[in-house]
């Protein structure tokens, strides 16, 4: 039974009266780092900065920056960058970082564990099947991905290198020294092509009209409360908190077998979820409405699944539902629909397949970008910290350092104007707060996919419109198919009875490397063809 199972678990992993010290001094020390960063200066500016980001990278595409010169006008704003929020974190917190880590591997000790990755991994080991568990499957799954991805991920910025008009010599013959910012304008243009037709004032409107169109009822989304934009002293990220979880009001427990029986779903049965989210919308482009979607999902999960027991789920699962609702943005009818300026003029189908293209060739960059921040934070933890060792910060940039050289292509140990590249983790706790989770996103972004395709090929063979745009059944179908009890199969398995096929993490690496050598055969068949026809225009003015 389940409850039986979250008892054992429960009895094997939870902390005892005798580590409360070392608990409450934790409690203290995340606060206190949390309070770091939300006080930052540096926070206060990251709005004007995104927004000038944006707006180099705009005078970059249109021709009015070469490619250098936007590269050091966006070092120029490395003072107020995340990269300098994290950089600030890490030197103001350093002690409290490394004390923090000392007492993890405390507690994982106190449970028999030799780090805290270990300890974490086994905690959750229950809500993944066979593969998935251990440190050593993922560790050696996301090196295996990033491997078999780079020749690919090279070819792509080769091709890139080739395209954009003043990109140094040395760095078509040696990719590895990218700068970050020369990496940032190596991705093809996607928000910056049509920013303008997604007005940030708009996100909160857009996500709620879209998500009644979509079958969920008003009052469940009125019921996910927002708090979406930027004020001094606020975090500086985005997150969702159910304040109330959906519950029956009273529930039967078998005393015999422990099982739970639930009542039905009637209003007077069950007190509904109440749900805040914390996001900070600070530029125009689908980038941020597609954090707002991202968090949004997370809500409409909560809202409805029947976690009575509280049996929870790892980010695996719960990253399937926010990343899933992101696929709107992938989805030319929505983007034609929803999408217009602040003067009402509507986005043009070429502008939007455009987007659409690039979004696809960036897909790779992002999907290695995300392993490799997964494979860190795996590293990161697989260690057990103590005092007079390598202090978690110096071990953290190492690691930074090493893993970028092994796998990416960028140079991460340049200090650009004052900022060092390598402490840009730590301006989000995703890292430091000692989840050990960020894998979840990269099997979330696979998992993802399977949901989006099945939501397709549902919503063609019922309506003959193969988009979610104003599909009424998407609520059912994923309230009744996911929501309500998938959290209760270990991951993968309410993914591949959605999907109706396997879920073969291993294998999407061919599927990927494959949509990108697409993209870079359809592009160097494009500059061919335009050398000949420049070739026939001269042969023509000769005659």
């Amino acid at each position: 039974p389940r409850m039986a199972r979250q008892m054992l678990a429960d009895q094997v992993y939870g902390f005892t009266a005798a580590e409360l010290p070392l608990l409450n001094r934790l409690t203290e020390i995340m606060t206190a780092i949390q309070r770091i960063a939300n006080d930052s200066p540096i926070s206060r500016e990251l709005a004007r900065t995104a927004r000038e980001t944006d707006e180099i990278q705009k005078k970059f595409i249109r021709g009015d920056m070469n490619f250098e010169e936007a590269a050091r006008a966006l070092e120029a704003l490395a003072p107020r960058s995340h990269s300098a929020l994290g950089q600030y974190v890490a030197t103001e917190a350093r002690e409290l970082l490394n004390e923090a880590a000392i007492i993890r591997t405390k507690l994982a000790a106190a449970k028999g564990f030799a780090n805290w990755a270990d300890f974490q991994l086994a905690t959750k080991e229950r809500l993944y099947k066979d593969g998935y568990r251990s440190v050593s499957d993922r560790v050696s799954f996301l090196r295996e991905l990033l491997q078999s991805t780079k020749a690919t991920h090279k070819a792509f910025l080769e091709q890139r290198a080739k395209e954009i008009s003043g990109v140094p010599a040395d760095l078509k013959a040696d990719i590895f020294r990218l700068r970050s910012s020369q990496n940032i304008l190596f991705a093809p243009p996607t928000d910056s092509l049509i920013s303008e037709y997604f007005p940030v004032e708009r996100i909160e409107e857009t996500w709620r009209t879209t998500m009644i169109e979509s079958g969920f009822t008003a009052t469940a989304v009125d019921r996910i409360r927002l708090d979406s934009y930027p004020r001094p002293g606020k975090q500086s990220h985005a997150y969702m908190m159910n304040a109330r979880s959906h519950q029956p009001n009273t529930f039967r427990i078998d005393a015999r077998t422990l099982n739970t029986k639930i009542p039905r779903q009637l209003p007077k049965k069950w007190m509904p979820a109440l749900i805040y989210i914390v996001q900070n919308m600070r530029t125009d482009g689908p980038s941020d409405y597609s954090t707002a979607f991202h968090e949004g999902g997370h809500g409409l999960d909560f809202s409805h699944r029947q976690d009575v027991l509280g049996f929870g789920q790892d980010s695996s699962y719960a990253e399937t539902h926010s990343m899933t609702m992101e696929r709107f943005f992938d989805d030319l009818p929505f983007l034609l629909s929803v999408a217009k300026t602040r003067e009402g003029h509507a986005l043009d189908r070429e502008k939007a397949e455009a987007y659409l293209a690039n979004v696809a060739a960036n897909r790779l960059s992002s999907l290695r970008a995300q392993s490799l921040n997964a494979l860190y934070d795996l590293e990161l933890w697989n260690h057990a910290y103590k005092e007079g060792g390598e202090d978690f910060v110096s071990r953290s940039t190492r690691l930074s350092a090493e893993l970028s050289k092994a796998y990416m292509f960028v140079d991460p140990t340049r200090v650009v104007n004052g900022v060092d590249g390598r402490f840009g983790r730590y301006s989000t706790s995703h890292f430091y707060s000692g989840q050990v989770r960020y894998i979840g996103y990269v099997y979330a972004e696979m998992a993802a996919e399977m949901t989006y395709v099945r939501l397709l090929d549902i919503l063609e063979a019922t309506t003959g419109r193969r988009s979610l745009l104003n599909q009424p059944s998407i609520a059912k179908l994923l309230t009744e198919g996911y929501y309500k009890t998938g959290f209760l199969k270990p991951f993968p398995l309410a993914t591949e009875d959605f999907a109706r096929k396997p879920f073969n993490a291993r294998e999407a690496a061919s599927s990927i490397n494959a949509a990108v050598d697409s993209w870079v055969r359809s592009r160097r068949q494009a500059a061919m063809t335009s050398k000949i026809s420049s070739c026939d225009g001269l042969f023509t003015s000769a005659m």
